[in-house]
């Protein structure tokens, strides 16, 4: 099912001049941001269908559950990583910015009232 989602999102390959033209099409490639000696790389583009990139990510999932050298090399790259490692840096940014002093409070804790949250959305709840 993957396959065919694949290929009718993508159509007649010979469109693309380049692999590196397929991935941008994709969206599965990270935002740049170019000024000068700048080069900033962002989040995926996320340009593009969004059923293929559904599609290519989940065929990725199953390569990497059912084909034993992907699992492989998932394992070894989560064991160098460790199991979170985007949760790890960002706690190493947030302890670092904190020792700068330029987070005043790294986890703002929400106003609780009798037990609930209190904000704009309860104006929108209609009463019983």
């Amino acid at each position: 099912m993957l396959g065919y989602t694949i290929a009718a999102e993508i159509g007649d390959i010979d469109r693309f001049s380049a692999p590196a033209k397929l991935i941008s099409y994709t969206g599965l490639c990270p935002r740049v941001r170019q000024s000068g000696d700048v080069d900033r790389r962002g989040a995926l583009s996320k340009h593009g269908p969004p059923y293929l990139r559904w599609a290519l990510i989940e065929a990725a999932h199953n390569a990497i559950r059912c084909y034993p050298p992907y699992r492989a090399l998932a394992e070894r790259q989560r064991a160098r990583l460790g199991r979170h490692p985007w949760r790890q840096r960002r706690r190493d940014h947030d302890r670092a910015q904190a020792r700068r002093g330029k987070l005043v409070d790294a986890h703002p804790q929400p106003s609780l009232c009798s037990g609930r949250r209190q904000g704009p959305f309860d104006r929108l709840t209609v009463p019983k």
